[in-house]
């Protein structure tokens, strides 16, 4: 954004409604799928192109009628099918989202959840991390392997 654009935004801002299609943002701003609706059809449809939106985080979709994980719960027939509808979209996958990160760091005591819950999600932390590889075609390289194609993926 230059000066003239910001010029233009805050006119726009004064007089009325800025239009959204003369707006040309350097930014990668995306969404999470399932903040929006469940059925990413409808998100890459209606949502992304009203906003203008190049960037989705997927989480949560509707996989045979239930709420569910993508990265443990779909198949490879089934990602190939997201993988297709980003692509027809013209929307690129910023992060497959995975509840890896809700577990308790160590010598810490989670707030707010019940020891029931934190006792199971710690424990499937093995199986999140196999999934995770299966989903992110990691699956049996080694640590300094994966670290190599991820740092590779993120110019």
């Amino acid at each position: 954004m230059n000066r003239r654009d910001l010029g233009r935004l805050c006119a726009a801002a004064l007089l009325g409604r800025p239009r959204l299609d003369a707006f040309d943002y350097n930014w990668k701003l995306g969404i999470i799928t399932d903040q929006v609706d469940l059925d990413l059809t409808r998100v890459l449809n209606s949502f992304c192109p009203k906003y203008q939106l190049r960037w989705a985080e997927i989480r949560y979709l509707n996989l045979d009628g239930e709420k569910r994980y993508v990265y443990a719960n779909a198949p490879p027939k089934e990602l190939r099918q997201i993988k297709k509808q980003l692509d027809d979209a013209g929307v690129r996958l910023s992060v497959l989202d995975t509840a890896i990160f809700k577990i308790a760091l160590p010598g810490t005591e989670p707030v707010g959840e019940s020891p029931a819950y934190v006792d199971a999600v710690q424990n499937d932390y093995g199986r999140q991390m196999e999934n995770l590889k299966r989903a992110s075609g990691w699956d049996g390289m080694t640590k300094n392997e994966a670290w190599g194609a991820a740092c590779a993926c993120c110019p």
